[in-house]
């Protein structure tokens, strides 16, 4: 008899338990479209040695290149990283969030050599 009511009020907390919403599922997806440029691949980078064919064999061909004056260019290379969380608790509530985060890099290039880089960051 102890057995069972042991059982049961062990059968009832569990159920408590869940009904609080205390079970919590999470789940995080990453998915990146274009070029990721880290800190360690622009120490590669120097400007005033570094050439474009260096560029474009290191971090591959760019998202675009802008024509200036005077033969300059701009290599734009892009990163663009979504990642999606969804939160469950129990089947009583669930969310989900979406965050995009656009990364630039953009490097000048004259006479076939990289004069300078920029991040920017959206």
């Amino acid at each position: 008899m102890k057995a069972t009511r042991r059982a049961l009020a062990s059968l009832m907390l569990s159920v408590a338990v869940m009904l609080t919403g205390c079970i919590y599922v999470s789940d995080v997806q990453v998915h990146d479209m274009g070029t990721e440029i880290t800190e360690v691949d622009l120490v590669k980078v120097q400007p005033g040695k570094t050439t474009r064919e260096e560029l474009v064999q290191w971090f591959g061909q760019p998202m675009a290149i802008k024509q200036g004056e005077g033969g300059s260019e701009q290599f734009f290379y892009t990163l663009i990283r979504q990642t999606t969380a969804r939160k469950t608790i129990m089947v009583l509530y669930s969310s989900g969030s979406q965050r995009v985060k656009v990364i630039h890099h953009v490097f000048d290039v004259r006479n076939g050599v990289v004069q300078g880089c920029k991040k920017i960051e959206q």
